[in-house]
């Protein structure tokens, strides 16, 4: 049985870490000390071995996430996945390489890595005379886990929430990522599963985490190898290298074989389709028309957002905004403007809409606390529930935010 390799970058573009996973060697319950060095250090490392060489690509450059959906959305969601991700992501949804779980009840995990990383890497691995068996991202580490959980290791966090999304945070930046993600401490996880590599590094892991999540602190002692090795199972999942990515030196060498023959039955193929070819053009041309017009009515109602389906988004948004009995969001934004109608120096910065819990949250500026105080009355008066979340000083001027439930 060939041995198992994991490979990791180092920080730098030409250094890696790599390491024998547990289970693969003659001593399967030994952890063989980590290695690191460049590509020409590995093929050396491996010398005459068998290892199935296993790339973990870096979580920075890859994004994981949970997606989740209704069951009238079921049929329609793998269709839909690159546009859900287009929140997410800097660069084009035509250049990422993505793979998927299957999906579930009412959820779908996704990964998805730029096609110039992973011909990048992988470009890499070919020059240095090495095959890679699998890629698999770095937050592979994360995924079985259900709270928030965090993988400490050489001075980045590896953090997962319970949105299914997973981020890479260095040492430097995680009290601020932990302060945004908990909303300034105002809503707290039950848990927070914090795993390090090893007992030196359990001090540093915690050190790095605000004072105010430590409570909520639950530490697991795991060595990477043993992490990655209990996640192997989902390796036929999150493996990049399949679709456009997969091995294709036998796929070459049928090719070679049936060229000839392939060439002639696409010639024929052409010619058939050639002579529908005009009247096909007259009816792309029509339902392109129709299209466009369905879209442009679409987006004069709503100017904002991806266009999918622009029947069933428009049905769906209409839903949305009417609510439900005396908590719709409209009757709701009405109530709310009646009672800010007359304060003094308002600002208002934001307002969010939680379809699923029927909150508004409005973030705002005014002159002084009286003012906010009696917006709060003001809507309470109004039948409604209004929670001051916090409130602080800019300037001459009060900024608060409040949360306001039908």
């Amino acid at each position: 049985m060939s041995k198992r390799l994991a490979i990791k970058t180092n920080g730098d573009s030409d250094q890696y870490i790599w390491t024998e996973l547990p289970g693969t060697s003659a001593n399967a319950g030994a952890l063989v000390q980590s290695a690191g060095g460049s590509l020409a250090d590995l093929k050396q490392y491996i010398g005459d071995g068998h290892y199935q060489l296993i790339f973990l690509a870096p979580a920075g450059d890859v994004l994981v996430k949970t997606v989740e959906f209704s069951a009238q959305e079921r049929k329609h969601i793998l269709k839909t996945v690159p546009y859900l991700l287009e929140e997410n992501l800097i660069s084009d949804i035509d250049s990422l390489h993505i793979v998927m779980a299957k999906p579930g009840s009412d959820s779908l995990t996704v990964a998805a890595v730029d096609e110039e990383n992973m011909a990048h890497w992988l470009a890499l691995f070919e020059e240095a005379g090495l095959t890679l068996n699998l890629c698999l991202p770095e937050q592979l580490v994360l995924l079985p886990q259900q709270n928030w959980s965090l993988f400490y290791w050489d001075q980045q966090y590896l953090f997962r929430n319970q949105q299914g999304m997973v981020y890479v945070i260095d040492s430097a930046n995680i009290e601020m990522a932990m302060n945004i993600a908990t909303e300034q401490f105002a809503e707290l996880p039950g848990t927070i599963n914090l795993i390090v590599s090893d007992e030196m590094e359990k001090e540093s892991a915690l050190k790095g985490l605000p004072d105010a999540l430590q409570h909520l602190v639950a530490v697991e002692v795991k060595p990477l190898q043993v992490s990655i090795s209990e996640q192997l199972s989902f390796a036929s999942t999150w493996n990049f290298m399949q679709g456009k990515f997969a091995r294709t030196a036998q796929w070459t060498a049928i090719w070679k074989q049936w060229q000839i023959a392939v060439i002639m039955l696409a010639v024929a193929f052409v010619v058939h389709t050639g002579v529908s070819y005009g009247e096909l053009q007259q009816l792309d041309a029509k339902n392109l028309t129709l299209r466009q017009e369905i879209e442009k009515i679409h987006r004069t109602i709503f100017p904002k957002g991806q266009i999918v389906d622009p029947k069933r988004q428009m049905e769906t948004e209409l839903k949305r905004l009417k609510g439900g009995g005396s908590g719709g969001f409209v009757i709701i934004l009405e109530k709310i403007g009646g009672a800010m109608n007359g304060a003094t120096g308002l600002e208002l910065n934001s307002i969010s809409y939680d379809v699923k819990n029927g909150d508004v949250r409005l973030d705002l500026v005014v002159e002084n606390f009286q003012e906010v105080e009696k917006i709060k009355a003001g809507v309470e008066k109004h039948g409604l529930m209004v929670e001051l979340l916090n409130s602080n000083a800019q300037g001459q001027k009060v900024r608060a935010r409040l949360r306001v439930k039908g």
